[in-house]
């Protein structure tokens, strides 16, 4: 597909940082097949994984590290660096939401038969490839002891990648989408799936008031 690459001083940075320096036309991938679409989120997702990488280990920054103290910025960080890459990395994400969202349009238009009526539970899950959700897109800050949470075995620094099984980087709009499917689901089971290092695992949470603690969940998550 055709990418265009609009700032010749962004591209040259990125390149000495060895990281593929992509822009998607939202047009064009409206015009992608399923295989290729999810190739393309595969790309993107991996690049969003070395732009976060460079961020930490590299520039020694996320992306809320201040760049700026008393006025002047910071003398321990190459700034530019830092805000280049954020540029990019907020890029990348909305192109990874525009994927997903044409991913679940043709899954959409999957699941339906000729006549418009909805396939059975069965012929659905045949017809559809499944969509996985690779980009983290909440952090949790810290876990209660005998929370909801801790019972589930969530822990402080997991990163969430998909809530409640709907719920992803792609349409949490700023986690009110996960505020709303923990209200919505107090005393029933939400599968959440985290990442940690570098493995992937699957949690059951259970929001309750019964606990002695604050919340229907005991945990706090910020955006990541």
């Amino acid at each position: 597909m055709t990418v265009d690459n609009r700032d010749d001083a962004f591209t040259g940075l990125m390149k000495s940082l060895n990281i593929d320096v992509n822009d998607y036309n939202h047009a064009e991938l409206a015009r992608l097949d399923y295989p290729r679409l999810a190739q393309v989120k595969e790309e993107v997702e991996l690049q969003l994984t070395s732009l976060f990488d460079t961020l930490k280990h590299r520039c020694n920054c996320d992306m809320d590290s201040p760049l700026v103290v008393d006025g002047f910025p910071r003398s321990d960080v190459d700034v530019v660096t830092v805000r280049l890459v954020r540029t990019k990395i907020i890029r990348l994400r909305n192109d990874h939401k525009c994927i997903l969202g044409l991913l679940e349009k043709h899954l959409t238009r999957q699941l339906r038969s000729g006549d418009g009526k909805a396939l059975t539970e069965t012929r659905a899950e045949e017809a559809a490839p499944r969509v996985t959700y690779n980009i983290p897109f909440a952090l949790v800050k810290s876990v209660a002891a005998s929370s909801p949470a801790e019972k589930s075995g969530l822990r402080e620094n997991d990163k969430i990648l998909v809530f409640g099984d709907d719920v992803h980087a792609g349409n949490h709009d700023k986690l009110q989408a996960v505020g709303n499917k923990v209200k919505g689901n107090v005393g029933r089971e939400i599968r959440v799936s985290v990442l940690r290092g570098q493995h992937k695992h699957t949690l059951v949470l259970v929001p309750t008031p019964d606990w002695p603690g604050q919340g229907l969940l005991g945990c706090h998550i910020v955006p990541y």
